[in-house]
């Protein structure tokens, strides 16, 4: 089996992106202006071949960058200031939320020191859970795929994928908690189920805050990583330690 079997196998290749991109074409009016949708630019050449460019401004704002049409260096260090600053200082200041949850849990940390050990693998695998179901729904919403009114279909395929990783990700983590950490077995627990209930949450949101965005004629690519990132740590500290209190006692 050749790499691009694999690919076809698993993820249904270029083909069928491109398909949908196609149909997307066609049920389109490409005699006016470029059409831009959702991180697409279409436009249609003197030739009549139809071309299609993706996440132009709106992969800029998918990686919390303010939208340029400047080359890179085309573009002054003032302009790349200005991109990324406000954007930074957005998230730096959504970020005091988790501070604020950890200093309010600190006699539950001082209790059981170990615990901050494990803060950061939590949240990176709550990030990037909702990354990527993030970054499926705006792929499909760009194609077409997906519509609002699809969201309790997303809900409950996000949490029946999320149920199947979770799972996976905290077998392989307790096992490693114990056998290579000589974590005792209960403070494993506490983190292996958290990892199972940030991954559910990560996923679910995720999944809500593009249909959420388009439903409200936002950009959905506005919802992707960085943000989801910022509100996934949070509610991720918020489950840890409050399992840690009933599980642990403290």
């Amino acid at each position: 089996m050749t790499a691009y079997d694999i690919w076809n196998d698993l993820f249904g290749g270029f083909e069928s992106m491109n398909r949908r991109i196609e149909d997307l074409f066609s049920s389109m009016d490409m005699n006016g202006p470029d059409v831009k949708t959702y991180g697409y630019t279409m436009w249609q050449g003197p030739d009549g071949v139809k071309h299609v460019k993706e996440f132009g401004n709106s992969g800029s704002r998918m990686n919390a960058i303010g939208p340029s049409d400047k080359p890179y260096f085309k573009q002054s260090l003032w302009d790349l200031y200005k991109s990324r600053a406000p954007w930074l200082l957005f998230l730096m200041i959504s970020s005091t939320f988790s501070s604020m949850v950890i200093r309010g849990y600190e006699d539950a940390l001082a209790a059981v020191t170990v615990l901050t050990a494990y803060i950061p693998m939590l949240t990176d695998a709550g990030g990037n859970a909702g990354s990527q179901s993030t970054s499926t729904i705006i792929r499909g919403l760009a194609v077409g795929d997906i519509e609002p009114h699809d969201l309790p279909k997303i809900l409950w395929r996000e949490f029946r994928i999320a149920i199947l990783c979770g799972g996976t990700l905290a077998l392989c983590n307790f096992a490693k908690l114990i056998f290579l950490d000589g974590i005792k077995a209960p403070v494993a627990a506490v983190v292996c189920l958290t990892l199972v209930c940030t991954i559910i949450l990560s996923q679910l949101i995720g999944g809500l805050l593009p249909v959420v965005a388009e439903k409200f004629k936002m950009d959905p690519a506005v919802m992707a990583s960085p943000l989801i990132t910022t509100i996934v740590d949070t509610t991720t500290l918020l489950v840890y330690f409050n399992i840690a209190r009933v599980l642990l006692k403290i």
